[in-house]
């Protein structure tokens, strides 16, 4: 009986602090992804990328190089002249300009790379799952 309190116990926070990674960041991300701003004659378009993940982005202008503000959380390959492939390697934030043949600068890239709190919610409904079995 000890033993079900207690995991009742750590439970309880760990579906909170799940729920504020969830709901918050989702809520944020369609808010943000949907407004554009002028930054240097470029946009600028909030993204989020999963940890060891990856995106493909495309441009409607094509586009020459692409330049990775901190390399040490995304690489971004590009695919063709319109196609960008990013990639998160580290939790954390950065950005990605994009420029023309001319370097003009296109838009810029505000990159958020997260956790997969997918992963993370069935690991919680699977630790739910073991506390009611001990509950029986």
């Amino acid at each position: 009986m000890q033993f079900i309190t207690l995991l009742g116990g750590a439970i309880a926070p760990v579906i909170l602090v799940t729920l504020l990674l969830v709901v918050w960041p989702g809520w944020l991300r369609t808010a943000q992804a949907q407004s554009w701003a002028n930054e240097e004659s470029g946009r600028v378009r909030h993204i989020v990328v999963t940890l060891n993940k990856s995106r493909t982005l495309r441009f409607d202008k094509p586009f020459a190089s692409a330049v990775v503000g901190a390399p040490d959380i995304m690489d971004a390959l590009p695919m063709s002249d319109r196609v960008l492939y990013v990639q998160g390697k580290k939790v954390g934030t950065t950005n990605v300009s994009v420029f023309d043949q001319s370097m003009k600068l296109i838009g810029v890239l505000d990159v958020e790379v997260s956790i997969d709190t997918r992963n993370l919610q069935e690991k919680i409904r699977s630790m739910k799952d073991v506390s009611r079995s001990f509950s029986k």
